[in-house]
């Protein structure tokens, strides 16, 4: 998948350290009042017909997770419910629509001109949603309690129809940077007006606050400073390296060699040097592949890795070579966790990959005519694990949820976990 960068880095929200990088063109500031309509009833039924035959032209599996006669369903719905619409509320519908194609597939709000509230950022953690950055210091760690009307978890459920996801995890990885986008939350009905959202935090200390983001264009998002550490914390490590295209170092304490695989088609020779090396020192015997913060890159490069250590004896037995996976082992990132499931003994940590073992790749774009509207979909399928295998998820042997009080405390469980298999 070759998704812009900055999406690239909005869907590693779990991980708090979105790269910011511009790519959507500046935009009028949203209002809560509905428009006029956007598109006529013909221009409607022109781009969603074109919207079809393109998906049924160059996606190569397309009704993988949602069936063929839903999606039919859903494009006469939407002929008949887009016509009054205004320009937002019918992105936003068409946001939705597309999101039942599949995890590689979508119409993205920051190619939209749609804004965001980046004040601050969420992410979405398995007790709960956290502010991980934040511009107000006292903010940092933050637990939202509420959005606009809503409690966090129902605001949450309302959008989960907006996510172009495969699985849980793709889910929980898109909610957590398109939850803050105001069009989207006020089109799922969990705000009235975009510029009083109403976001309710419980703060370290144990106070309540209200606070009232204003919305923002994409292009703006860098303009914003941002804490992401308290003092006296520290980020845990592997996250603190993930802009680094890869990385290698030796725990001595559990004899472990921590390869971090951030860019998929990175060259991975010297990595692998460096660990035949350590083994023949006899500093390790085991060795831990991190893919959690790889959004992406080039599958095939990247397999002469999985070939090294399936050709490792030394390491490639149970409990000895271990992948940690996440909820932003993206597009590549999942091919090649299959990859190293089919061909190796590895043990499988953290959570399940966002994407299908057999996953869909190479994306390209097409623009709809009258809406100009941008669609993303996949043109290949890697069929990794085979025409039987069903799955919609790579699945850890040992799950290691994120948890927000390991991320504040700088706590990486599933890399300890990965290090101490038996």
């Amino acid at each position: 998948m070759t998704r812009p960068l900055f999406r690239h880095a909005l869907v590693a929200l779990g991980a708090a350290l979105l790269l910011a990088a511009p790519v959507a063109a500046q935009s009028p500031a949203p209002s809560s009042a509905p428009g006029a309509p956007w598109l006529t009833a013909d221009q409607w039924a022109e781009d969603l017909a074109v919207l079809d035959a393109t998906v049924r032209d160059r996606h190569p599996d397309p009704f993988t997770r949602t069936p063929e006669s839903v999606w039919v369903a859903r494009l006469a719905e939407a002929a008949t419910t887009l016509p009054p619409m205004d320009r937002t509320a019918a992105s936003a519908e068409m946001i939705r629509l597309a999101s039942l194609l599949d995890t590689h597939s979508g119409i993205f709000p920051d190619e939209s001109g749609f804004h965001i509230y980046a004040q601050d950022e969420w992410t979405v953690m398995a007790d709960g949603v956290y502010l991980t950055a934040a511009a107000d210091p006292a903010h940092l760690g933050a637990r939202i309690l509420s959005i606009g009307r809503e409690p966090a978890d129902l605001a949450l459920a309302r959008l989960r129809p907006y996510m172009n996801a495969d699985n849980e995890s793709a889910t929980i990885s898109m909610l957590s940077w398109m939850s803050q986008v105001p069009e989207l939350l006020q089109a799922a009905g969990v705000i009235t007006d975009v510029s009083t959202p109403h976001i309710v935090l419980r703060l370290r200390d144990g106070s309540v606050v209200t606070t009232e983001p204003q919305p923002m264009t994409f292009d703006e998002y860098g303009s914003v400073a941002r804490v992401r550490v308290a003092p006296g914390a520290a980020l845990p490590m592997a996250a603190s390296r993930r802009d680094e295209p890869i990385w290698w170092e030796v725990d001595t304490d559990h004899h472990a060699f921590i390869l971090g695989y951030n860019r998929p088609g990175e060259p991975t020779a010297a990595a692998v040097a460096g660990l035949t090396a350590a083994l023949d020192a006899g500093e390790v015997d085991r060795v831990v592949v991190d893919l959690r913060y790889a959004p992406g890159g080039g599958y095939h490069p990247s397999l002469p890795l999985v070939e090294a250590l399936a050709a490792e004896p030394r390491v490639n037995q149970p409990g000895r070579l271990a992948v940690i996976t996440g909820r932003d082992s993206i597009s590549a990132t999942t091919a090649l966790a299959s990859a190293f499931e089919q061909q190796t003994q590895a043990t499988f940590v953290g959570e399940p990959t966002p994407a299908r073992p057999n996953t869909n790749l190479d994306e390209t774009t097409f623009t709809l005519p009258n809406s100009g509207l941008v669609v993303h979909i996949p043109t290949t399928l890697e069929m990794i694990a085979g025409p039987d295998d069903l799955r919609d998820a790579v699945y850890p042997d040992v799950t290691v949820p994120l948890l927000s009080t390991d991320w504040f405390a700088g706590r990486d469980r599933a890399l300890e976990a990965a290090m101490t298999l038996p």
